[in-house]
């Protein structure tokens, strides 16, 4: 099984999973139609699984498209959001177990971000599409959700193995790495992770897939240990501008 990440739109990744055996190939939150149709022509794949963690443009956008390509694929989204979503093959509700590409995924309905927000999580395959609710040393805004919706929703990750890498859908971590340094200033984690999130950037490379020990120890939300001090957090990051 291989991940490939397009990179997409301004800061966004379309995450495709492929897994030669079975010939399964997966896309999960596709912006975009036609950077996902030519990736795929150029490797021979045809798409059999879309995956959509939440209802925002910029995460469903080229469905329309990649089932006017491949209309035997199929699409799976959260049942209980499925008016915002485009028409589903499989609504599938928290707690679901799926078997896509030969590997188990657990549903988790993840509400902060926006109400509806799910991810697809593996425990076995050690990989967790998380959508925008976990990001590189951040976590996405509340535009539905409540504070307490969204802490709840980061701790699920705590349950698993610690080197699961995290698939998110935006190319946020230096901005957050910048952020996180003002209200954990002694973090030595956070200042070596935004180093090398810099290296990355400059050197034309992706800070996704993330590893989940490296947010554990970095990321200020998740290290935020009750939800008053993740809503402060959060509000800093609402007004947070980086310095240029």
């Amino acid at each position: 099984m291989k991940i490939i990440s397009l990179p997409v739109l301004e800061d966004n990744y379309i995450h495709i999973m492929r897994d030669d055996v079975s010939a399964s190939t997966v896309v999960v939150d596709p912006a975009l139609a036609d950077p996902v149709i030519s990736a795929l022509e150029d490797r021979g794949w045809q798409l059999t699984h879309i995956l959509l963690t939440h209802h925002h443009g910029d995460h469903i956008g080229g469905v329309p498209g990649l089932i006017s390509a491949f209309p035997e694929c199929e699409t799976y989204g959260f049942s209980d959001d499925q008016a915002r979503l485009p028409p589903l093959t499989y609504p599938v509700s928290n707690g679901d177990e799926l078997m896509i590409a030969r590997t188990k995924f657990e549903v988790w309905h993840l509400p902060g971000h926006t109400t509806g927000h799910i991810g697809f999580v593996s425990s076995t395959a050690k990989i967790a599409f998380t959508g925008d609710v976990l990001f590189g040393m951040g976590c996405g805004r509340l535009f539905e959700g409540s504070p307490a919706q969204m802490f709840q929703s980061l701790s699920r990750f705590r349950s698993l193995p610690k080197d699961t890498k995290i698939y998110c859908t935006h190319e946020y971590t230096v901005t957050n790495g910048h952020f996180a340094k003002t209200v954990l200033p002694k973090n030595q984690k956070i200042l070596d992770r935004l180093n090398q999130a810099l290296k990355l950037r400059q050197d034309g490379h992706f800070t996704v897939p993330l590893t989940l020990d490296e947010e554990l120890e970095s990321n200020p939300f998740l290290l935020a240990r009750d939800i008053e001090t993740f809503t402060e957090y959060r509000e800093k990051r609402n007004v947070f501008k980086m310095q240029v």
